[in-house]
């Protein structure tokens, strides 16, 4: 009974165990898939301000001055937004920040990348440190070209880091869930993990993760994927129009916490079932044990008053008083004799055994 009582118990925990973690596989998939969509709605955003600076600067004839259009509030000020217009040759013509000393831009990724291009389109960068903001920011970026469709430069907008994260549910994802942007270069973005935002070098993530598909879930074991080394059930959704994979995960000590202490109740309430099974195991044993011990005494006494009385000629008998209902004694019964007392009614030791003297 102790063996398949646990045997029940511990296979539908197990089965409980498995139920909570393909929800929260689930779970992760769909918190994945709404960080997507504010992805895509962000990136949109970003690049119709890369796209307005880039057609205000040719209808200038590359005369816009960025400092005076920053003044109107056009780049929100409070998420690090810093916009450049370089030349062909990298240099900074004109930023939504004045610097004294503007850096070139030639040797930059993005630059590169617009140069060597056939046609315009929006760059994402890698994480970067802004020359001009000194934060950790993400890089957009788009070709500009003279009247003849030569490259003639580029617009930068660079973003921190954190505006990409600002959306983290803690309600959904607790205080050690996790939210990241992965390009489909394999380069994190950035990520997030509860309250901490981490920075280039130091990203949440280890491991560069491959993605088999555009969307799905899985289960990232902490010490090989994450530096805080906690498991979380991951999912990821691919970002519609741009290169970049977004990310989203339950921590698992968090979603299975319930989960345990249910189980260490019901296990604390098994292991006291078993205890008083067992104790009262224990007693039926020792009361079957004195039952058959007190019958092996009345064989062996029966079996010596027949090894006494067989070998004589006399009838021996053993009788039970048979009362009444109130007690009285109107009758007794025969239990056991020898095989002579039976002779001497005339019948078998057998048929005798159980009749009554008196009737």
């Amino acid at each position: 009974m102790c063996a398949f009582g646990w045997y029940f118990l511990l296979t539908g925990l197990n089965a409980d165990q498995e139920a909570l973690e393909r929800n929260a596989l689930k779970q992760a998939e769909v918190v994945s898939s709404t960080h997507a969509d504010h992805l895509t709605q962000t990136l949109e955003a970003l690049d119709q301000i890369v796209l307005h600076v880039k057609y205000e600067w040719q209808l200038a004839n590359a005369q816009l001055q960025l400092e005076d259009i920053a003044s109107t509030g056009l780049f929100p000020s409070n998420a690090g937004f810093y916009v450049a217009i370089s030349d062909r040759n990298g240099k900074v013509v004109t930023a939504s920040v004045r610097s004294s000393k503007p850096e070139g831009v030639g040797n930059r990724q993005y630059f590169l990348a617009h140069k060597n291009a056939s046609q315009d389109s929006l760059y994402i960068g890698a994480p970067a440190v802004g020359h001009a903001t000194k934060r950790n920011v993400l890089h957009f970026s788009r070709r500009l070209e003279d009247q003849s469709g030569s490259f003639s430069g580029v617009v930068l907008l660079s973003v921190t880091l954190n505006y990409f994260t600002t959306n983290y549910d803690y309600t959904t994802l607790g205080g050690n869930g996790f939210v990241g942007i992965v390009g489909n270069d394999d380069i994190v973005r950035a990520t997030r993990i509860g309250g901490t935002i981490h920075n280039p070098g130091n990203e949440a993530l280890v491991s560069g993760f491959h993605f088999p598909t555009q969307g799905g879930s899985t289960i990232l074991v902490g010490a090989d994927w994450f530096t805080d080394k906690r498991t979380r059930y991951v999912g990821w959704t691919a970002v519609k129009k741009y290169p970049l994979i977004a990310m989203a995960g339950l921590d698992q000590q968090d979603v299975l916490a319930p989960y345990w202490a249910n189980r260490a109740v019901e296990i604390r309430e098994g292991i006291v079932a078993t205890v008083a099974l067992v104790f009262f195991a224990l007693i039926a044993m020792a009361f079957s044990m004195r039952l058959a011990w007190r019958k092996r005494q009345l064989d062996v006494t029966q079996a010596t008053y027949r090894m006494a009385t067989e070998g004589g000629n006399e009838g021996f008998y053993i009788a039970c008083p048979v009362g009444n209902s109130n007690g009285t004694i109107v009758d007794f019964e025969i239990i056991d004799c020898n095989q002579r007392g039976a002779e001497l009614y005339r019948c078998r030791r057998e048929e005798l055994i159980g009749k009554t003297i008196l009737t």
